[in-house]
């Protein structure tokens, strides 16, 4: 019996050592923003590394430190193919802080940091035009460079989610003037004091009923939402 198990094992590591076992292709699947040449870079799979010896596990470990991957799978596929399937963050919002622009998903991961007074490419010029922006978060919200403090971008996210509600496909700007106030800048001309998170959903709902009134916008200097029961416009002079 001992015999016959040695010879069985021996048959398959000789079976499992033919050359056509050895990794010949490698395919990524599911990229937008990170490019496949930097996947695969991340992943240092040696094309000649048998199928069945790779690592993957320690493969999607390496892939998973690029800052814009939120999930992957690395897989081995018969005979000689590797397939990594990836699942990239999505852009949520911009946050400036210390100069620079920070591409945040809804979990806060920063994606991207470009600086403001360097030059990005027309991609990232765009994404950063097309994502409302938090102005003022403080250097301190930002974790280990990876992501915002959960508490802070949970009010982050909260507050955008209902703003895209009221304000449809109107630009706007989350302002942090303080622990407990924010405005909100819309379409770059008017500009909404909204006070601290709480009751936000109401006191949006305030500002929508003093915006479904229409009012020229650039005649208003502010609209005052913080006290409930107390909504004030203030126009210019």
């Amino acid at each position: 019996m001992i015999v016959l198990l040695s010879l069985a094992a021996g048959f398959l590591i000789a079976i499992l050592s033919f050359p056509f076992w050895k990794i010949s292709k490698i395919s990524v699947e599911g990229t937008k923003i990170v490019s496949e040449g930097l996947v695969k870079d991340k992943a240092r799979i040696p094309l000649d590394e048998n199928i069945f010896f790779l690592n993957y596990g320690e493969v999607a470990k390496r892939i998973k430190t690029i800052p814009q991957i939120k999930n992957v799978q690395v897989s081995g596929q018969l005979p000689s193919g590797v397939i990594i399937i990836v699942e990239e963050r999505v852009p949520f919002a911009v946050a400036t802080v210390s100069g620079k622009y920070l591409i945040l998903d809804e979990e806060g991961f920063i994606i991207e940091s470009i600086s403001e007074a360097g030059s990005s490419n027309d991609i990232s010029k765009a994404r950063i035009a097309e994502l409302p922006t938090v102005i003022g978060l403080p250097k301190g919200s930002v974790v280990e460079n990876k992501k915002v403090d959960p508490e802070v971008m949970r009010s982050i996210e909260n507050s955008f989610k209902t703003l895209s509600k009221v304000l449809g496909k109107s630009k706007f700007e989350l302002e942090l003037v303080r622990p407990d106030g924010m405005n909100i800048i819309v379409d770059d001309v008017l500009k909404v004091k909204l006070g601290s998170s709480e009751d936000i959903d109401r006191k949006l709902l305030n500002m929508s009923k003093i915006l479904g009134k229409k009012p020229d916008k650039n005649t208003i200097e502010y609209i005052d939402v913080s006290i409930l029961d107390n909504p004030v416009v203030r126009f210019k002079k």
